[in-house]
C-alpha cells in the first residue's frame, strides 16, 4: 500500500495542506459506501431485494458518498479571509 494521500480531499484539483489528516476520513467514506454496495450486489444476485429496494440503496449509496466527498474537501480547505489594507510591495515575490 502506497501513502501517498495526494488525492484526498481534493477542491478544484488541489490538495489539502494536510491531506495525510484527511485520509482516514476518506477511507471509512470508501468504506462504508463499498460495504452497501457489495450487499446491494449481494442482495440482488440471491434475490432477496426487489427492485425499488436496491436502486433506492444504490442511489442513496452513490449520493451519500458524492456529499461526503464534497464535506470532507470542503473541511479540508477551510475557507481564508484576507485582510484588507495596505497593498503589500512584497506581494509578487516567490517565497514570501
Amino acid at each position: 500500500i502506497k501513502r501517498d494521500f495526494s488525492e484526498v480531499g481534493l477542491k478544484r484539483g488541489e490538495s489539502p495542506p494536510n491531506p495525510a489528516k484527511f485520509a482516514p476520513y476518506a477511507a471509512a467514506i470508501n468504506l462504508v459506501g463499498s460495504a452497501i454496495v457489495l450487499t446491494v450486489i449481494f442482495g440482488v444476485l440471491t434475490g432477496r431485494y426487489d427492485y425499488e429496494t436496491w436502486s433506492a440503496m444504490a442511489g442513496v449509496t452513490i449520493w451519500g458518498k458524492v456529499i461526503a466527498d464534497f464535506i470532507l474537501s470542503r473541511h479540508a480547505h477551510p475557507i481564508v479571509i484576507k485582510k484588507r489594507g495596505k497593498p503589500d510591495s512584497a506581494a509578487g515575490k516567490p517565497g514570501q
